[in-house]
């Protein structure tokens, strides 16, 4: 190989990186998503989600049985968009966290300089 360097990189993803695999590829599966392998999985809030997917429920695009949510046929012809609405909730949700963080953060640094 001319002498250079081979490069050995790799990234591990994040829990949120995970979590929207996980999104991704199950629902694109018969397996679907259940809400406690989803918070044992990645420590987030299933509850968001759980209510986007009723929505697409009320519209035919999903289904709930025995715990597991799955689209319909009619929900697999657009799943890249409902899967994309999913993943943007998820990142609401980690954007929250880190807001509310930062707030907490400043306010006890502001009683600290009291």
């Amino acid at each position: 190989m001319n002498g250079d360097a081979i490069v050995d990189e790799y990234e591990t993803p994040t829990k949120r990186e995970r979590a929207g695999e996980y999104l991704m590829l199950r629902l694109r599966t018969a397996m679907g998503i259940e809400e406690q392998e989803y918070r044992r999985s990645f420590g987030m809030d299933f509850a968001p989600l759980e209510r986007l997917l009723r929505e697409f429920a009320s519209h035919g695009w999903a289904g709930e049985a025995k715990g597991r949510w799955r689209f319909t046929p009619k929900g697999f012809f657009i799943s890249n968009r409902l899967i994309g609405a999913l993943l943007e909730r998820q990142e609401e949700l980690t954007l929250d966290r880190v807001l509310l963080g930062v707030g907490a953060a400043a306010r006890a640094k502001a009683e600290e300089q009291k």
